[in-house]
């Protein structure tokens, strides 16, 4: 205590009080770097490029065109791929991706009544997130911005 009776900045109370204040601070610095980092989009890893790369080439090249210029939908099997990137919404395609939304063209994508559709192939929600992070970088058109 000074001689009129106030603690010293050096006490331990005031001490205790500043430390508390200290550890707040680098807490809180913590916390809102997490956040940070985890509000981002995930980053595409090189394994997620290549298997996402994979499915498209082993699965969906089947019935979807990945290149090109658009077609006239009667003589495509599905929607084309060319601009998934802008065409469909992340959390859309991944339900859709995953088994999880209704089929959109429930008799065939050509509307012919006497053709059943096959099933759209299921991925896991890995390969999912990793189409949608591939269609994002990489099927983009590029008059839309």
């Amino acid at each position: 205590m000074d001689a009129v009776g106030r603690p010293r900045s050096g006490s331990p109370p005031r001490k205790r009080a500043l430390m508390n204040l200290r550890k707040g601070v680098v807490v809180g610095s913590m916390v809102f770097a997490l956040v940070g980092v985890l509000a981002s989009p995930p980053l595409l890893l090189a394994s997620d490029h290549t298997r996402a790369k994979e499915l498209l080439q082993q699965t969906c090249v089947h019935c979807h065109r990945l290149e090109g210029t658009a077609e006239s939908r009667f003589k495509l099997h599905a929607p084309d791929l060319i601009w998934a990137g802008s065409k469909y919404q992340r959390s859309w395609l991944i339900r859709w991706l995953t088994g999880k939304e209704a089929p959109l063209y429930v008799k065939g994508y050509l509307w012919d009544l006497t053709n059943v559709p096959t099933k759209h192939p299921i991925v896991t929600e890995a390969e999912a997130n990793a189409l949608a992070d591939y269609f994002a970088e990489h099927k983009k058109d590029p008059r839309v911005t």
